[in-house]
């Protein structure tokens, strides 16, 4: 048979009321002597029923049947309980102390440095680490203020862990810089919390205090590092940027914000670079393109640059990031300026066209001006020999005549070709030029003004001065015929000094010292395809019967002979500026 389960409720309630008995002495007490009344009173009743005895037996039978009942009941009720709690308590004190133990360890053995404080700043407890980490041993820290032993710059302020936990607050953490008695200083994650009784009394706080000097360490290399890294990309001088799926940029270099804005960050790229409202065409562009296969793309791109300027880049774009699962995130662009090298290009295709047109033209010319030099020839030699009055005199003097201006011809492509004969000598620009000025005005016409600007540096070039005279003649011709309402001239000179800057910045020229010289008009000027073809021989804007097209091809030949540079700098309604440089 078992027992019911309401027996076993009320047998543990009266276990648990038994044992609780004992955990005062004055009810065990009570308890011995009510068992010793009790069973003595038993004992009495037992002997009066028996037969009458001597005093003698009647105490020995009363002390043996007191021993026989009193032994067992205050065995099972007082001293078998009394050494159950016994044993329970030694073995809840070998517990506490294990636990203790336990704990103890795991304080002294944190990887953080720990202390206890109480309400009067006075420190009661502290492990190993924080031993370790301040510098001071464990029997000098118990019983000092916290602020003698590990100060830091919240001592003694409202920042103050303590004081601020006595305000209320339940939970504190905070990064301090603290010091050791070496006067080191240690960066760390300072965490303060309540420190209570059993009972909720708050008795002071507990902190925590973990090192965070290899992380600070790491976080400076790590700091370093990109500053280098920033170094490095900042001192490039192409044109970097970091543009994410949607073509957004979301870095950029100094050099790229120079050209194109500081504030490019936060821009589609086709907006910052190419002043669009949607991306690039042919689509997808070669960003998209290396964000859809992750390859490496280029293409040249001609932009304009927050100035207004129009700049040709090389651009390529490679993936820069990728996410977890190995798609693109991030493209590096990365736009080198070609500008220079598509104008050196540029120049070297003009200059080879212009060879192979001078070259041509000389040939023809040359050939040309053999067969005119007979034809002028024999037309001599006749008209030495024809009367004056013969009716065929007329038509032999304008066969002559036409001749001539065809002869004039092929010297003026001889010249744009550089095959003509010159004499170089040491020459003054500056008089040639005085000595120009009347002939100058007299071809000009008195519509026109003619100032001359001469500087007081001596320009001695070695040229063929009829050569020079022939270049102010052509370029005082030219400007007349774009001033036909009238306007001005200035001629003006200078000496320039061709550096390595100076070349890197205009594309031409070789180091030394050149004669400049300057001819501008107010005429009405000339737009980019014009400038593109103005030395181009039989090029005119004249009207047809109005103009040959050799008068600044000539110029350009003469100058290009004398191992001169020639430019032209115009813009439609804007003054016409010509500049000539002469070794």
């Amino acid at each position: 048979m078992g027992i019911a389960p309401n027996h076993v409720f009320l047998l543990r309630r009266i276990m648990a009321n038994k044992f609780s008995v004992y955990d005062s002495p004055k009810r065990l007490l009570f308890i011995i002597i009510f068992s010793v009344f009790a069973a003595e009173a038993l004992i009495m009743f037992i002997l009066s029923l028996l037969h009458p005895a001597s005093l003698r037996m009647w105490a020995f039978l009363d002390a043996a049947l007191l021993s026989f009942v009193l032994v067992p009941v205050l065995y099972f009720f007082g001293f078998r309980p009394l050494i159950v709690q016994i044993t329970e308590r030694r073995r809840a004190e070998e517990t506490t102390k294990a636990s203790y133990a336990e704990l103890n360890q795991v304080f002294q053995t944190a990887a953080d440095g720990i202390r206890l404080i109480d309400k009067s700043f006075t420190v009661l407890r502290a492990n190993e680490t924080f031993t370790a980490m301040t510098g001071i041993e464990k029997a000098t820290i118990i019983g000092k203020k916290c602020y003698e032993t590990f100060p830091g710059p919240q001592c003694h302020t409202a920042m103050c862990s303590l004081a601020r936990i006595l305000n209320g607050e339940e939970r504190i953490e905070v990064e301090a810089l603290k010091e050791r008695t070496d006067k080191t200083k240690i960066p760390c994650i300072v965490t303060a919390t309540s420190f209570r009784s059993h009972t909720g009394e708050l008795i002071g706080i507990v902190e925590d205090f973990k090192d965070i000097s290899k992380r600070k360490k790491a976080e400076e290399e790590l700091k370093k590092s990109e500053e280098k890294l920033t170094a490095m990309l900042q001192s490039i001088s192409d044109h970097i940027s970091m543009i994410d799926r949607d073509l957004n940029i979301i870095w950029a270099n100094d050099a790229a914000q120079h050209i194109f804005g500081e504030n490019i960050v936060g821009k589609k790229c086709y907006e910052a670079y190419q002043g669009q409202t949607r991306p690039c065409d042919p689509s997808p562009c070669y960003t998209l393109r290396a964000f859809q296969d992750g390859g490496i793309h280029h293409q040249d791109i001609q932009c304009v640059v927050k100035d207004g300027e129009i700049m040709h880049f090389h651009c390529s774009a490679n993936v820069a990031l990728r996410d977890k699962d190995g798609s693109p995130t991030a493209v590096i662009m990365i736009a080198r300026d070609i500008t220079y090298s598509k104008r050196l290009e540029l120049q070297f295709l003009q200059a080879q066209k212009m060879e192979a047109v001078g070259q041509l033209a000389g040939g023809i010319a040359h050939d040309f001006n053999n067969i005119l030099t007979a034809i002028i020839g024999y037309g001599n030699l006749l008209q030495t020999d024809m009367r004056k009055d013969d009716p065929l005199h007329y038509y032999l003097s304008n066969i002559l005549s036409a001749s001539q201006k065809a002869a004039n011809l092929t010297h003026a492509l001889l010249a744009f070709s550089r095959k003509q004969i010159i004499s170089p000598k040491p020459i003054n620009v500056k008089e040639t030029i005085r000595v120009m000025e009347n002939l100058l005005l007299r071809l000009i016409g008195e519509d026109i003004e003619l100032t001359t600007r001469l500087t007081d540096k001596e320009l001695i070039v070695m040229a063929d001065e009829n050569q020079i005279e022939q270049v102010l003649m052509n370029l005082a011709t030219n400007a007349r015929d774009v001033m036909p309402d009238g306007g001005s001239i200035v001629i003006s000179t200078d000496s320039v000094l061709f550096d390595e800057n100076f070349i890197d910045a205009h594309g031409y020229g070789k180091p030394g010292t050149y004669a400049l010289i300057s001819v501008t008009d107010t005429g009405a000027g000339m737009d980019k395809s014009t400038r593109e073809k103005v030395f181009e021989p039989f090029f005119t804007t004249k009207e047809v019967g109005k103009g040959t097209g050799l008068g600044l091809a000539v110029v350009y030949g003469i100058i290009k002979q004398h191992e001169g540079y020639v430019n032209v700098y115009s813009e439609p309604g804007k003054a016409l500026r010509s500049r000539y440089i002469c070794p």
